[in-house]
């Protein structure tokens, strides 16, 4: 365990935090995925209020690491996030060799505990059913250990950015235009023409601030939750109680009766998703 005391700084993914007041103790836990090392990096500050805890499972969105870090020093608590890049900038899906074949995973999509879409969401050319299941029983047991480490803390605020590219149509040489669609915002769980998708069937309810950016926004698991984030005009979805297992964490926290809040924002705006999380500060801690 490391100890960062009083006035330090802490650089992670190319981030420098400075971290006042409180000491935070870090701890790694290493897990191996084919040929690949992933860590899992745990900060823990001493005066942790046990009221929530950080997860940051996508390396490459840099905002919501540093407006979480930006937390930690102020109020204290517990951060969890994963590393796994090999190169000079971070990515967002893990990757890593088995038996000689490439596997690429959303480290997002990892917590089913249905086995058979655990499988569907590794992206592999194997052809080997039982290599595929053996690679996919070293994901599956990453994403319980992740689950242990959180699974006690009365909320867990997931830590998130976004691109939210507009519709665009693009050429494509000689061959005409293709349309490229919005890349994922609020209003990717608001039915389009009549059109269910697997996002659209996973919100019970849905409040949008034509004021905000459509980049800004939460997803929870709890109505009360909703309530008070609608009353302070802020962008929200509410989860359906039966949402579509894809694998995300919010699905897990839903079937496991967990208080979920997640933090979206757009890549960059660290000042807006800091802003967002002492929303959640205050809802979650009564202030």
């Amino acid at each position: 365990m490391t100890l960062i005391r009083n006035v330090v700084s802490v650089i992670i993914l190319g981030l420098t935090v400075s971290v006042k007041l409180f000491s935070i103790g870090t701890t790694v836990r290493v897990f191996n995925l084919g040929d690949a090392k992933v860590s899992l990096q745990i900060y823990t500050a001493d005066n942790n209020h046990n009221q929530y805890v950080f997860v940051h499972v996508h390396e490459n969105e840099k905002a919501s690491l540093e407006a979480g870090f930006k937390m930690l020093q102020k109020y204290g608590g517990k951060l969890l996030t994963l590393k796994h890049s090999t190169g000079d900038l971070p990515n967002r899906n893990i990757t890593f060799n088995y038996k000689g074949k490439k596997y690429e995973i959303d480290p997002n999509r990892i917590f089913s505990t249905n086995k058979l879409i655990l499988i569907k969401t590794l992206n592999t050319d194997e052809k080997n059913e039982l290599y595929i299941a053996e690679a996919a029983d070293q994901v599956e047991s990453m994403a319980k250990a992740i689950w242990e480490e959180i699974s006690n803390a009365p909320c867990i605020v997931a830590l998130h950015n976004n691109k939210n590219f507009p519709e665009d149509c693009h050429l494509k040489f000689l061959f005409g235009a293709k349309l490229v669609e919005e890349s994922y915002n609020i209003t990717s769980y608001v039915q389009k023409s009549g059109v269910m998708t697997e996002t659209t069937r996973s919100a019970a309810d849905i409040y949008i601030n034509p004021a905000i950016n459509n980049s800004e926004f939460f997803i929870v698991t709890l109505a009360s939750d909703f309530k008070q984030i609608a009353e302070r005009r802020f962008n929200v979805v509410l989860q359906h109680n039966q949402p579509v297992d894809d694998g995300s964490l919010s699905v897990l926290s839903q079937q496991k009766s967990m208080r979920y809040i997640n933090a979206e924002a757009k890549h960059e705006n660290v000042h807006i998703q800091f802003e967002m999380l002492e929303i959640l500060h205050d809802i979650i801690t009564g202030s």
